[in-house]
This record gives structure tokens, sequence and C-alpha cells, in this order.
């Protein structure tokens, strides 16, 4: 079967999780025998380029106006608000990608984050896809067809009169999507919430990741050894918890942080002369799985919505339990005191009262860490294929 993969960004470019988590699939559809063709958005200025990674065949669609959406943190609010209204109908990735799937044939089209490539495509992947009766099959990542900016604080629930406008569209928009998949049902309910999607076949299906073999042996440390690894802005809550640590004895508790954002210099000030605070930068594979095999738990502070956050499923896979906020789908994940522990959103009490908890149990830790192991299983990529494929 030909499989044509749909995302904002493929290797070697990326944002965050999502990508990393399409290139795993492209990987394993390969594997099973499958052909795969890859369309994304590139930095090229109405330029589309095609190459061969490992026999996967890419095209990369240049942006039709204002700047790439490899540059959107570049700009100011206004400029964002520009290139998003052109998004809404992007004529050129439009006509690039019904060029593209009309040459290439797929037997099948898989969607996922595709806003950097417009709004409207989503309308150009069902006409084609309807014209050859064939499925596509888009997944549901994060918030940004009801709110833009993709943040969404638990008080911000209440929309005002732009974002039903907004909303308005991409409903619109979206409403010929037959077949939806969602990765929890948090981002589910939002959507059903606000009235998406009434007449697509939905599933929940929880992200994949590959299942690899991992040195899970701790080691015999005195100290609570925390890993922060991700994206350094203010909705990760990275702030909160850097203050907390300070709160805490530092011969007890030792907070790694690594990952990149606009926080990096107010982070290297917060930890200046802080002797139980390390800041690493930015990772590769090879360094983001030493970290997690150096861990003790893994910390997720968001005060923001989050669907289902790559870096459990990783954690998960590395035998590390997860400490984190209790919002949007992590609670569907991290079970309070099973594969984790949960704590209050933008409360630094409960965080440290959670931590002073998780270290006095610090030596008891192996059988939520047998937990993790045995839950990740669920989510081998080979089942979610599998799953994916058994659509109807």
């Amino acid at each position: 079967m030909k499989i044509c993969l749909i995302n904002n960004l493929y290797y070697p470019d990326k944002r965050g999780g999502a990508e990393e988590m399409v290139l795993s699939i492209a990987n394993e559809l390969k594997k099973e025998g499958h052909r795969v063709v890859v369309i994304c958005s590139s930095s090229d200025y109405q330029k589309t380029t095609n190459e061969k990674i490992e026999d996967i065949n890419i095209y990369r669609i240049g942006y039709e106006k204002y700047f790439s959406f490899l540059e959107i943190d570049k700009h100011s609010t206004i400029s964002r608000l520009l290139w998003r209204i052109n998004q809404l109908n992007n004529k050129y990735s439009a006509s690039m990608i019904y060029s593209i799937l009309t040459k290439e044939k797929p037997d099948l089209v898989l969607s996922h984050n595709t806003l950097a490539l417009g709004y409207n495509i989503i309308k150009t992947i069902n006409n084609y896809c309807e014209s050859k009766k064939i499925k596509h099959i888009t997944t549901i990542h994060d918030v940004q067809l009801i709110y833009p900016s993709g943040v969404l604080k638990p008080n911000d629930a209440n929309r005002g009169f732009l974002l039903k406008i907004y909303s308005f569209f991409t409903k619109n928009i979206y409403s010929s999507c037959k077949n939806v998949v969602f990765p929890s049902n948090a981002l589910l309910k939002i959507y059903t919430k606000n009235g998406f999607f009434r007449k697509s076949n939905i599933n929940v299906i929880n992200n994949p990741i590959k299942i690899k073999s991992y040195d899970t042996q701790k080691s015999n440390s005195d100290k609570l050894k925390l890993l922060y690894l991700g994206q350094l802005e203010e909705h990760k809550g990275i702030i909160d918890l850097i203050k907390t640590i300070r709160q805490l004895d530092s011969e007890k508790f030792h907070l790694t942080i690594a990952g990149r954002g606009s926080l990096i210099e107010k982070i290297n000030k917060l930890i200046y002369i802080v002797t139980n605070i390390d800041f690493v930068g930015e990772f590769d594979e090879s360094k983001r799985v030493q970290l997690l095999q150096d861990a003790d738990v893994v910390v997720i502070p968001s005060t923001c919505f989050e669907n289902s956050p790559m870096i459990i499923y990783e954690a998960f896979l590395s035998g590390t339990p997860v400490l984190a906020s209790k919002i949007g789908g992590i609670p569907e994940l991290v079970l309070d005191n099973e594969t984790g522990w949960l704590f209050k959103p933008e409360n630094i009490d409960s965080l440290k009262s959670k931590l002073l908890e998780i270290y006095d149990k610090k030596n008891d830790l192996d059988n939520i860490q047998k937990n993790c192991l045995e839950l990740v299983k669920q989510f081998d990529i080979k089942n979610y294929i599998k799953k994916i494929l058994e659509i109807h």
C-alpha cells in the first residue's frame, strides 16, 4: 500500500513531539512494507522540493506569503495574525498538495498537524480522496482549531467574539473530515463541546512510541534526581518548577533542565549560583536517552492544556515515573501513585508537597517504575499502525 503522511514539518525540521511521532510512523510503515510519501512545509518562498531520505519520498512545500512556519516565533502578534489569515486560504499549498497527490496516487492519506501548510488544505485533501474513493484519516494533536495560539489555560474556557469567529471558519473547513483520531479523551471533549466533527467517525488512539530496550537501572544517589525536558516557555511551567526547587534542600533534590525556547536567558539568571539545578540546553536523541536513564522522576509542570505529551511515553519507556500537572489528557497516562504523581497546576505549594512526598518514598519506587514499563507496551507503534489501518 502507498501511504501519504502530511504534517507541518518532517525530519530534520521539528518543533515538538508530533514531528518525532510522524517520523516514527513513516519508518514503521516502511518497515512493514508500505511505500511512504511525506508532504510537509519548508522555509523556501513559493518553492517545492522533492527528496528521498531512507527510501521515503518527501515533498517540502514553501510558504505562500509573509514568512515560513519555522520562523513564526520570531514575528510579532500582528504579523502572526496576518499569516494565519492567509493560511485560511493558502492557494499555493492547496495547488501543490493536489498536484502531488495526483502524481503519487496514494491508497491512504494520514494527516497530522497541517496548519503550517494552510487550514484550507484539509478540504483539498478530502476532495481528492473523495474523488478517488480513498480514505483520509486526520489526527488532531492540539487546540489550535479553537485557540490559534495553541495555548489554553484553565481560566480561558470562555472565548471572546473574535475566537468564536475564528472557530466558526475552522469548524466549517474541518467539517468535511470523515475519519478523525484524537490521542486523548480530554482533547476530544474540548472539540465536541465546541461543536466540531459532529458527522465524523471518531477514534481515540493514544500516540505511538517505538518500543526499544533501555537500561532502566536507576542509580542509588542520595538525591532525588529530577528532569525537565521540553520547551522553555512560560506556559510549560518551568519557572514555577525552578522556584520550587530553590525552596528545597539542595542536598536532597537535583534538577536537570534540557530544551530550548524563549526563556533561556531568564532561566540562566534564576539558576545563577544555585548548586542543585543544571541547564544543559538542547539535546539530540542520544542525549535524551542518557538524561532519561539518569533521572529518577520526569517533571511536567505545564500551566496550559496538554493533549498527550510524548515526553510521558518516553519517560515510561525508560522506566522513569512522571510528576505532572493535573491538566488536559495527562491524567489519562499519569496515574497517581501508579505511574507517577499529579499536582495542581500553577500551584507551587502543591508541587513542593508532592516532591517532598516522593523523596520520602525514594527507595520504594521500584513498583512504580515497573508499572511505567508495563503500561508503555500498550502504545507500541506496531499496535498503533494496526489500529489506524483498521479504521473504517
